[in-house]
């Protein structure tokens, strides 16, 4: 099992010689950061009400871009991740939510994008990360306390392919600049079928080892955002990219670049 660290996860062959290649860094950063691309990115903003003081654990939740419940009485909140515009933004009878059209892709590049938020009554704070990748991922970030298993219960036992963290601009009134840094903590997450049908069965890629491949990956980034009237915990924000094995192989760099782009800020 691997640590969050500074190393990136699946790493692009360079050796092909595709734009993405020559134009991107293996993190979805420009290699020249003077050169001049055209905005292929929609950006998406779901605003958040985040309780004073909860009594229970409460989580709040955005599917693909839709906004969650809001509330007068709570301190609001804004996340914000990119998408390509190459993705098809809007689900019809004849292509999916997220598919890409584009020359060599023609398929669904991505599942789905939740962002969701958690306030509990025992202050969180950035230790919740720290120890996530000794006490796992999906219970230190509460997948399993949101309803109805939103989450495949496969996630719990997912294995930590590795992660990283990052820094990011966020505004704060406690800092002479008006911006601090804000650190996140980004995990990638694999876990196989509960079943894996034999080679005889038609399943090519059960080569008889005694495992199956992994179907399903999240692209996981998560922080901690400090209470704005006390240094003593906050609330959790967490975003997670998921795919299948067949839609990573069509869009893995644009769903590291999605991933990489979630970011959160007080409103």
């Amino acid at each position: 099992m691997a640590n969050a660290g500074e190393e990136f996860l699946y790493k692009r062959d360079e050796s092909g010689a595709d734009l993405t290649s020559q134009l991107f860094n293996p993190d979805g950063s420009l290699k020249d950061p003077n050169a001049v691309i055209v905005a292929q990115e929609k950006e998406v903003v779901i605003p958040f009400s985040i309780p004073a003081s909860p009594d229970s654990v409460i989580v709040n939740l955005s599917t693909d871009g839709s906004s969650p419940p809001a509330s007068d009485s709570a301190t609001n909140i804004k996340a914000t991740y990119k998408v390509p515009t190459k993705w098809n933004q809007e689900a019809t009878s004849s292509l999916p939510l997220y598919y890409d059209s584009s020359e060599g892709k023609n398929g669904q590049s991505c599942d789905r994008i939740t962002i969701y938020s958690v306030s509990a009554p025992k202050n969180i704070d950035m230790s919740t990360l720290e120890k996530a990748s000794k006490v796992g991922v999906a219970k230190s970030l509460f997948m399993s306390d949101i309803s109805n298993g939103y989450f495949d219960q496969g996630v719990l036992k997912a294995d930590l392919i590795g992660g990283r963290t990052s820094r990011k601009p966020i505004k704060s009134s406690s800092v002479p600049e008006g911006i601090d840094e804000q650190v996140y903590y980004e995990f990638d997450l694999a876990f196989a079928p509960l079943s894996c049908p034999d080679y005889m069965e038609g399943n090519k890629e059960n080569l008889g080892l005694g495992f199956c491949p992994y179907d399903n990956i999240l692209l996981v980034s998560a922080t901690v955002l400090n209470n704005a009237d006390s240094n003593e915990g906050g609330t959790l924000v967490v975003c997670v990219v998921e795919c299948n094995k067949n839609e990573w192989k069509i869009g893995n760099t644009d769903l590291k670049r999605v991933r990489n782009s979630f970011v959160v800020d007080r409103a």
